[in-house]
């Protein structure tokens, strides 16, 4: 998983890649891939009630932008 995850405890994740599974491959139509991800957190995971998980949209090879960058709100109820 690349990507940033902010947590609502102000706590930030960079490296979850290190910790997750690899999901690869190209995601076609509605394709579903599974795999886990991991985030090592400090924060007291009773306070955690939401994240946001950012992705830079993808470049090209001149590192021209060739993908929209994606925001995602996760809530626990």
């Amino acid at each position: 998983m690349q990507g940033t995850f902010a947590l609502n405890t102000g706590e930030q994740i960079e490296d979850a890649i290190l910790y997750s599974e690899n999901v690869e491959g190209d995601f076609l139509g509605r394709a579903v891939k599974k795999g886990k991800i991991v985030l090592k957190v400090k924060s007291d995971l009773n306070a955690v009630r939401s994240m946001q998980y950012y992705i830079h949209g993808a470049v090209g090879d001149s590192f021209e932008t060739i993908g929209e960058d994606v925001l995602l709100t996760i809530k626990w109820k």
